[in-house]
């Protein structure tokens, strides 16, 4: 293969040679450009713009982290100071939310309240601590661990707002 190149090569006029040699550094130019520096450059300008993006979100969410922690606590109904007050609260949440007969613990601990389910409808909990949440109440820490699809065992646990 290569000797019919050669062959067909020396067989051309200089002139010819020339413009082929221009036409192949061309193409060379055109291919670099179409295959390596535009797919990197486009890259590099949306990694930009995310970057920016999430800069801006990241601001946002720290002006917005002071005002969470100040409305929650000030939501808090009044007999929620207390760990048994918390437990009654927690208990007739659980009761409206229709997780009750779900859930496999709940107990107080040195801090507030700790919920805990083996196998609980994933959107079911979902709603009922975006519920909570939305009364003021905040899970300070809380453990997710997928069953199957739909199902979870969590563990959860609210403490008394101080």
């Amino acid at each position: 293969m290569w000797m019919k190149i050669n062959q067909a090569w020396s067989q051309l006029a200089q002139r010819e040679k020339q413009l082929v040699t221009v036409l192949m550094s061309f193409l060379a130019i055109v291919l670099f450009y179409s295959l390596i520096w535009s797919p990197i450059h486009i890259a590099n300008e949306h990694m930009k713009q995310a970057l920016e993006n999430a800069k801006n979100e990241w601001v946002w969410l720290n002006q917005q982290a002071p005002l969470v922690t100040q409305s929650s606590t000030k939501n808090l109904p009044l007999d929620i100071q207390s760990k048994a007050g918390l437990m009654r609260f927690v208990q007739e949440e659980l009761k409206s939310g229709n997780l009750m007969h779900q859930m496999q613990e709940l107990k107080l601990t040195a801090k507030g309240v700790k919920v805990s389910f083996n196998k609980v409808n994933a959107p079911r909990l979902f709603r009922w601590l975006s519920r909570l949440e939305s009364q003021g109440v905040m899970a300070k820490n809380m453990q997710l661990i997928p069953i199957e699809v739909g199902l979870i065992q969590a563990q959860v646990e609210f403490e008394v707002a101080r």
